[in-house]
């Protein structure tokens, strides 16, 4: 079919039930057909004509990466209003000041995120454009134009097709009984609880934002009791400190690396050799012998060779399986200040890296000299991590 417009491949590709959009949580995944957004995208659609939006009105789009922002994004064209995207990390301030200029009738937040009051422009919550309700295809609408900025999509809460969503629950952090953050589904309504029970004891509720997850929430209290009040208060479990049981679930770095193999290293671009010891990509003649090669194609593949077998793998596991073919140290810890860095200057995989930080409750920072640390990990943690990714621990098969 020809397509001319975001909309004729709308109209094209939304009937189907094919997955389109999948959030991979680590332990929960979240998938959604074309139609289940398409279905969505109309509601959002028929809202804002409802409202009273006409063609040619703008919509600020301001929040997380998820799936309820390609809902937002696909309704303002089909009701021919204007998209105006602004990044998560944005002030209120620059928000309104935005809305302002564009002269907008209605501001689409995310989670937590508070526009200043202005006079005739409504608040609206992204994360509740997943909700319930029957569809109704608009009339044929004509493509509006729409401002594009440095926004995002995803997702981290909504319909599960699968699995079960965990309910909301405080988990303690590690190391300090006043402290505790927030895990499973969550709404708008419930950060206004936590919010009121917190003021009426004196607590702190924090929401963090970090790069391609949900944002981080977190409750401090003075009394650790307080912990206990407020999780009754709002409804929700209060869950003791996450282990290293949940590294312990994770597999060895030579299982994942060997997930993809192929049957022969690509060749004729440019190769380099990853050089755990220095951490850099030292230039190559081609793939031979054991360890982790970048191959310069579109797009780039990263394999890791291993006795004349190959395997694709992505950035990070290339570098660490470098680290481990070599019998390198690619952790480094601190048992006093409980810090965990990476000397290889790259993140941890994956996996390992959201069961440290669901033990931990904090995220990774990169340091002055270039490393990635991890803060507030328990010892036992760091040891089964090491367990798993130490030097030599590159298992036989």
């Amino acid at each position: 079919m020809h397509r001319e417009t975001l909309l004729d491949f709308f109209d094209d590709r939304i009937r189907s039930d094919r997955p389109f959009l999948v959030y991979d949580g680590g332990y929960r995944t979240y998938t959604w057909s074309y139609a289940e957004i398409g279905r969505a995208a109309r509601r959002f659609a028929a809202s804002l004509r409802q409202h009273g939006l006409a063609p040619g009105d703008r919509v600020v789009l301001w929040g997380e990466n998820r799936a309820e922002w390609i809902v937002a994004f696909w309704g303002c064209l089909a009701a021919r209003t204007v998209a105006v995207p602004i990044d998560l990390r944005a002030s209120p301030d620059l928000v309104g000041r935005v809305v302002r200029i564009v002269a907008a009738r209605l501001v689409v937040a995310g989670e937590g995120l508070r526009p200043p009051p202005l006079p005739g422009v409504e608040t609206w919550a992204l994360d509740e454009l997943l909700g319930g309700g029957a569809a109704h295809d608009p009339p044929a609408p004509e493509p509006a134009p729409a401002l594009f900025d440095d926004a995002a999509d995803g997702d981290d809460a909504g319909r599960v097709s699968g699995w079960t969503a965990l309910p909301p629950s405080l988990v303690r952090r590690a190391f300090s009984d006043t402290s505790a953050f927030l895990v499973g589904a969550r709404r708008p309504s419930l950060l206004a609880l936590l919010r009121e029970a917190a003021d009426i004891l004196e607590a702190d509720v924090t929401c963090t934002p970090q790069a391609a997850a949900p944002q981080l929430v977190t409750v401090d209290v003075r009394d650790p009791e307080d912990l206990d009040l407020i999780a009754t208060e709002v409804g929700i479990t209060l869950l003791p400190a996450p282990s290293a049981t949940l590294l312990g679930a994770c597999p060895p770095l030579s299982q994942i690396a060997r997930a993809v193999p192929i049957t022969a290293p690509p060749g004729g671009a440019h190769v380099s050799r990853y050089d755990a010891a220095s951490g850099k990509w030292d230039p190559a003649t081609g793939i031979s012998g054991d360890g982790s090669y970048r191959v310069d194609t579109r797009p780039v593949r990263y394999v890791v060779s291993h006795h004349r077998s190959w395997f694709e793998v992505d950035n990070l596991v290339a570098k660490y399986a470098s680290a481990a073919l070599g019998d390198i140290a690619s952790l480094a810890y601190d048992s006093g200040t409980r810090m965990l860095c990476v000397p290889l200057g790259a993140r941890l995989p994956d996996l390992f890296e959201r069961a440290v930080v669901l033990c931990s409750g904090k995220a990774p920072a990169t340091t002055r000299d270039g490393r990635i640390a991890y803060f507030d990990v328990p010892a036992e943690v760091a040891v089964a991590l090491w367990s798993k990714l130490g030097p030599g621990k590159w298992q036989e098969e």
